[in-house]
């Protein structure tokens, strides 16, 4: 993510692909852009905010969910 900004439907389109999996399954992301930048590569700062709010909300529990089990 990042080498090349989406356009709006391109960036749309993720953010479907990301909340269709959202809570079902994994998705491998890698990037060499900061969290910061994304609006700049989704070019709509409240899609870029959705995608990384579903990304961090699964990371956040299962961080704490190992925690518990450790």
């Amino acid at each position: 993510m990042g080498y090349l900004p989406l356009d709006e439907l391109g960036a749309t389109i993720f953010f479907q692909l990301v909340s269709a999996r959202y809570q079902r399954g994994s998705i491998i992301l890698t990037s060499n852009k900061s969290y910061g930048d994304w609006r700049s590569i989704f070019g709509d700062p409240i899609i870029a905010t959705a995608i990384l709010d579903r990304r961090c909300s699964i990371r956040r529990r299962s961080t704490s969910a190992a925690k518990v089990t450790a």
